[in-house]
């Protein structure tokens, strides 16, 4: 019986605000100003002193049409 070789690696289900601010094209200062203000296009988690984000949530705002209407308005 053959084995399915289990991958050494798995991304994690979330993202940094530094993460973030790269998949955005944005400094970090400025997520950090977003996600204070709650205005990021997807939901901030924050853990003590520390923000986490869904990278499904934001994989799916960058291929929805919100993400092009953004990049449009920029």
């Amino acid at each position: 019986m053959a084995q399915t070789p289990i991958p050494l690696t798995r991304e994690r289900d979330t993202l940094t605000l530094s993460e973030l601010a790269d998949r955005l094209s944005i400094g970090k200062t400025r997520a950090y100003e977003l996600a204070q203000k709650n205005d990021l296009p997807i939901p901030a988690l924050r853990i003590g002193r520390e923000y986490r984000f869904s990278r499904r949530a934001l994989e799916r705002w960058l291929e929805s049409d919100h993400a092009a209407d953004a990049d449009n308005a920029a």
